[in-house]
């Protein structure tokens, strides 16, 4: 399982602190953001985006005219400064999947969990305590594995034997190389929960994921 918008929603918090009143202003010269701002009627927008980087789909489309490359590469630096403190996941609530596995990993049938998750160091801690706690009872059949951004999921997966039956993730590109690159995957479950940015896998990779038998199937976690 991956763990960002998988066992719990990290955007709607992430938008939600570019719209906090010392940050306001200052975002609002490069990202389309609202004074009107509620983060619950705002988290279905959020994650109904047809973009999945966040900085991509509230750019304004007058950017380049108004700022220069170098002022632009500093709000999205801050943007992510925004996400990349000891405390972000401390605060937030596992989605409706991540309490169920939280559940399923109780029950002997289930013989192993691993969380497969991109991290940075500067948030890798506070993703732990998270992941930590969500499964706590049960962290001796829990794996962690952290990608650094230039690394593959794959490369994890497909090292993982051939006794995997389902997978959870959310981004198109990490499904399209767990699909061409895990041979090990059979008879397995690709879960992708239903968000805007991931409603067009390409029709080859489902294609691909049947003809060695597995499956892809959308899932909608309320």
């Amino acid at each position: 399982a991956d763990c960002d918008e998988v066992l719990v929603r990290i955007s709607p918090k992430w938008v939600h602190l570019m719209h906090e009143k010392e940050n306001f202003d200052y975002f609002n010269k490069f990202f389309r953001l609202s004074k009107d701002f509620d983060i619950e009627k705002s988290a279905p927008v959020i994650l109904s985006r047809p973009e999945f980087y966040i900085d991509k789909w509230l750019m304004r489309n007058d950017i380049l005219e108004n700022h220069t490359i170098e002022e632009i590469a500093q709000a999205k630096k801050r943007m992510m400064d925004l996400y990349n403190v000891p405390d972000y996941y401390d605060n937030l609530k596992p989605t409706s999947l991540g309490k169920s596995l939280s559940f399923a990993v109780k029950n002997p049938i289930l013989e192993r969990l691993v969380i497969v998750t991109r991290t940075t160091p500067e948030s890798l801690a506070t993703k732990e305590r998270f992941i930590k706690e969500l499964f706590r009872g049960s962290t001796n059949k829990v794996d962690i594995y952290y990608v650094e951004t230039n690394e593959k999921k794959s490369d994890v997966i497909r090292n993982l034997g051939n006794k995997i039956s389902s997978i959870y993730e959310d981004e198109i590109s990490n499904i399209e190389d767990i699909v061409t690159n895990c041979n090990n995957l059979e008879y397995c479950q690709l879960f992708i929960p239903s968000y805007g940015y991931n409603v067009n896998v390409p029709t080859e990779i489902f294609d691909l994921a049947k003809k060695n038998k597995n499956k892809i199937i959308y899932y909608n976690d309320k």
